[in-house]
Order: C-alpha cells, then structure tokens, then sequence
C-alpha cells in the first residue's frame, strides 16, 4: 500500500436513500466509483444527505462530484450542471444542506470552495425497497462512467483548477 503526501485533489460524494429504490442512485454510483478511482488523490464518500460537516473537506479539494436521484427529471435522465455557491448561508441553523449552501459554507468558514458539478439522476420509484429501477441502473453505469472520465481529465493536469477557467465535461 503507497500512501501520498498530497491531498486529495477530487472529493465525489453520492447521497441519498438506499432504502427507497431509486432515491439511493448517488449511494450506489459512488460505491462503484470508490472502486474505480485512485484512493490517494480522490476521497468518495457515501451519504444519506449533504451536510455542514463536509464543508472543510470541500475547501480543501479542487473539484466536488456530488451524484444525487432527482424526482423532477424523466426516469434515467442524466442532467449535469456547475453547483455555484451560495452567498448567505445561515451555519447555525443547517442539519442538511443543499449543493450550492456546502460550496457557500466552505467559502464562508475556510475563505475557498471546490468547483462543484451536481450529477442527477430521474428516478421512477420511490418508496420503500431495494435495487434501482432499470433506467436509473443504467443511468448510473453512464454517470460512472462519466465521472471517471472526468476525474481522471482532473488529475491528469498538473496545476490545479484556477478560478474563471473553462469547464469541460
């Protein structure tokens, strides 16, 4: 096992419920990704929902994958888009955050944010139960796939991110 000295330069965090079908797609996507990418420049992370917690984490890292099931998108659906900060966020108040209030509680509390990208996935089934319908299986094979290709584009450069740059996808 080879340990590095640098941190993680990605952060990826897939939430949700994988107790109610396809609510649990981010859970899911980021169990395969935690065993597709190299430990020792991204940290993957598994949870119920985004939380304040995480926000030094994210300020220390130059990009934040976050994989989450939406009920708003047709099912399998895939819709990507850049997470912007939020700019007045109430830190005492919050158990759960949202993706723009985490970038905003990084910049607020540790003075910097990771460029962040919301990876959603349309969900068809919501209640209570196990495994993914079959457009949203396959979805997450898609955003897996995606995600890897990203993350491996990320660490691939050698200076990191520098704020106003160009995003691809």
């Amino acid at each position: 096992m080879s340990f590095s000295a640098d941190p993680p330069r990605v952060l990826v965090v897939g939430y949700g419920n994988s107790l109610r079908r396809d609510d649990g797609a981010g859970w899911f996507a980021a169990e395969r990704l935690d065993d597709l990418l190299p430990s020792d420049r991204v940290r993957v992370l598994v949870r119920n929902q985004l939380t304040p917690e995480l926000a030094e984490t994210v300020s220390q890292v130059e990009l934040v994958v976050m994989i989450d099931a939406s009920c708003v998108d047709p099912p399998g659906h895939i819709v990507v888009r850049e997470v912007e900060p939020a700019s007045n966020t109430a830190l005492s108040l919050l158990h759960e955050v949202n993706p723009a209030q985490l970038l905003g509680t990084a910049a607020q509390l540790y003075g910097r944010c990771a460029r962040g990208l919301l990876f959603s996935i349309g969900g068809r089934e919501f209640e209570m139960g196990e495994g993914l319908s079959p457009e949203v299986a396959a979805a997450v094979d898609t955003v897996v796939e995606r995600v890897r290709s990203l993350v491996g584009a990320v660490l691939a450069r050698k200076a990191p991110r520098q704020n106003g740059a160009a995003a691809t996808l």
